[in-house]
Order: structure tokens, then sequence, then C-alpha cells
């Protein structure tokens, strides 16, 4: 017998409380094949839920992106939950001009939205109650970056397992301070040769420990 985690981190800490050997089990994806639509906007991307704080860390990112707009560059935020946003969050992350807030969509069509956007981001709070609730934690979103075709953009506390999973695997731009987060939205929007960086990060990645075969294949065995 044995039990799966999600993280490292998780199977350090279990073992202090289970009698059982532990393996990490890694969520599986490949990049997908999707026409990619044009825009005249760098397009960032958030989905999934906006609890646990995460809403105030996507508020100081809609802000890196209204500044931009307001020097004069065609950049927009929008963001996919089925969250719901309390009436001061929603006129600051969908003021419908730089940022904007859309029902959550479909495996599918959630696929497409990535494929129509340049960078992707995977989000959590810097509030300390909420830093120690999900420390643990590895969002199956980290996995549908890499395969999203966009570089990636992770901001985080340190101590977030997802991010440090992404930071020493080198996947991401990873930001560790809410203050970095405007110069970070800035580099990857207006620099074409960093987004082109960081998605071949993501990608590789992707490919050295998400493969979905052998992910698949080594559950089985």
């Amino acid at each position: 017998r044995f039990a799966y985690t999600m993280t490292e981190q998780q199977a350090e800490e279990y073992k202090k409380y289970f009698d059982l050997p532990l393996k990490v089990l890694r969520k599986g994806a490949n990049l997908r094949a999707i026409p990619t639509a044009k825009h005249k906007e760098v397009r960032l991307i958030y989905a999934g839920g906006i609890y646990y704080g995460r809403d105030l860390t996507l508020k100081k990112v809609a802000d890196a992106v209204r500044k931009l707009r307001e020097e004069g560059e065609k950049v927009e935020l929008h963001i996919y939950t089925t969250s719901p946003l309390k009436r001061k969050m929603a006129v600051q992350l969908n003021d419908g001009v730089a940022s904007f807030v859309h029902p959550a969509v479909s495996a599918v069509e959630l696929a497409q939205r990535y494929a129509e956007s340049d960078i992707a981001l995977h989000v959590e709070s810097f509030q300390k109650r909420n830093v120690l609730l999900t420390r643990l934690s590895f969002s199956t979103k980290i996995v549908d970056c890499l395969a999203s075709g966009c570089a990636v953009l992770a901001i985080c506390p340190p101590i977030n397992a997802g991010w440090r999973y992404l930071k020493e695997n080198d996947g991401a731009l990873c930001i560790q301070n809410p203050v970095d987060v405007e110069e970070a939205v800035r580099e990857l929007s207006t620099v074409p040769e960093q987004r082109r960086h960081y998605k071949e990060k993501a990608v590789e990645l992707l490919r050295k420990n998400h493969d979905e075969c052998r992910v698949k294949q080594e559950l089985m065995e």
C-alpha cells in the first residue's frame, strides 16, 4: 500500500502522520493544437476560483493593466470564474475596459480562450491566514497554464507549493512580492521576446513532468 500526494512538500509533511510510502501524482496534459484567433491587444487570462483572497492579487494585476492602458499599451485581463464577486471588487475586476470577468466555461471552450491569450496567470493570496490555508495546495490550473501555449506568470507567496514547483522547475515568471506585480505584468505585456521565452519554459516543463501518456502509464503500473 502507498498514498499519493500532489506535491513533494505534502509528502514530506504527511510522512509525520501516515505510516505509508508516499508518491507524488502529477496531472497529465498535452499541448493542444487549437487555431489561435489574432487580437490587437495582449491578453492576460486567469481561470479558476477567486476565493481565499486571490481576488486581491488579481486586483493588483488589473491595476497594472489599467496603468499600461493609460500609457497607450493595448493590454486586457480576462477572468473566468464561478466565484461570486462583492460589489467593490466587481468594479475593480470587471471595469469593461481593462479587466473583464466572465462566467466559467467548459474545458473545451476554456482551452480555446487560453489559445487566444498571451499570458496565463497563477495567483494566490498574500494575506497571512490564506497563505497558511493554501501553502500546500497545488492547483490543477497550474498544469492548464503550462499547456495553454501562453507565457505563465505566477504571483504567490514563496511558501506556496505550486509557486515553489514552478520556480524550482523554471516553468514561469515567478513573483513572490505584490510590489513586483506591475513590473512583471509590464515586462511580459510589452516585451514579446520575454513572452516567447516563458512560453518555451512552460512547454519544456509540461513535456518533462506532465506528459499525459507517461503519467497514465505510471499510474497503471
